[in-house]
């Protein structure tokens, strides 16, 4: 599902990388317009030059291309992350969001980043997407070999509002020295920031093959740190939608054998209350464009059949039309 399943697929990871993220870069392009102008269904999508705001053009492109779609369309509106995303969707600022699973789990709970607003019942799952990991990115001449070195550190925690930071305030909330010393940069900033020494170490969250991550580690030399110990046990406990995976190797400059961190699966998503029929057309668009999905980010290709777009039945339950798009699918 997430990192530890991409060994085999490494050769053609990388060389659909350069194509892949052509293709991401012009429909980022084409589909990007603010939250004001959004129109139809606006999907939150995180980050220009992260993996949601492609993975969402490219699902944009799918439903504009299906003539099963109807009048259905998309438009991927940028934003900070999965919280926002969370956010603006309760709100009803986006009818659709891509989000970190265990930010959806946290939402619906209403707990973490979502404990001021209470539980979020009226979330629902629509399609399971691409694993993503957790990186820790160290500057050269700091010594940092883990979590429990970045005590007192200048460390990146992700942009407010994303589902990076929020991971990266829980895992470093018990550090002693008084924690870290945080900063908030944009994604896209990591690398340019810990060369110029702004920041020690970083958290970013990225699904594979990343370019994020591989400007992180091209650039003067930084590292990849393990995220284990003590506090991610206890996070891996109290969140089931996260799990222990390694970082891959020989993707990546600098990283021959694999890392351990933890990782968990973008999620589409809704509320209940978001039109059947819009629901129901996205699945049908994934799931009969399975083939051209996959190739549409490199993110994507770790999807290893249509069944794998079916979210798994957890805390947080699937949209009814989306439900009966997947049990049609199955039964032909």
């Amino acid at each position: 599902m997430m990192a530890k399943g991409l060994g085999g697929k490494t050769k053609a990871l990388k060389a659909a990388l350069g194509a892949a993220l052509l293709s991401a870069t012009i429909l980022s392009g084409a589909a990007g317009i603010s939250a004001a102008q959004a129109a139809d269904h606006a999907v939150a999508a995180g980050s220009e030059v992260g993996a949601y705001f492609p993975v969402a053009g490219a699902l944009k492109l799918l439903l504009a291309n299906d003539k099963n779609a109807g009048q259905t369309r998309l438009t991927p509106v940028a934003t900070a992350g999965a919280v926002e995303n969370l956010e603006g969707l309760r709100a009803k600022r986006f009818d659709f969001a891509v989000v970190q699973a265990d930010q959806l789990f946290d939402a619906f709970q209403g707990r973490g980043a979502f404990a001021a607003a209470g539980p979020a019942t009226e979330l629902r799952t629509v399609l399971a997407l691409h694993g993503e990991s957790l990186a820790l990115l160290v500057r050269p001449g700091v010594k940092i070999k883990g979590l429990e070195d970045l005590a007192g550190k200048k460390v990146d925690l992700g942009p407010e509002g994303s589902g990076v930071r929020a991971v990266a305030e829980a895992l470093t909330a018990g550090l002693p020295k008084g924690g870290v010393k945080p900063t908030a940069l944009a994604m896209g900033e990591t690398a340019a920031a810990l060369c110029a020494k702004k920041a020690d170490a970083a958290f970013v969250m990225v699904g594979h093959p990343s370019a994020v991550l591989l400007d992180g580690l091209t650039r003067c030399k930084n590292k990849l740190a393990p995220v284990a110990g003590p506090a991610v046990e206890s996070l891996l406990l109290a969140n089931p939608a996260l799990a222990a995976v390694d970082m891959p190797a020989k993707i990546y400059p600098g990283v021959a054998k694999p890392v351990p961190t933890i990782g968990t699966r973008a999620v589409l998503v809704t509320r209940a209350d978001v039109d059947s029929a819009a629901v129901g057309a996205v699945v049908d668009a994934a799931r009969s464009n399975f083939d051209v999905l996959r190739l549409l980010h490199p993110a994507l290709y770790s999807l290893t059949d249509v069944a794998s777009l079916r979210p798994k039945s957890g805390a947080v339950p699937l949209h009814g039309a989306a439900e009966r798009a997947f049990d049609a699918s199955a039964a032909r």
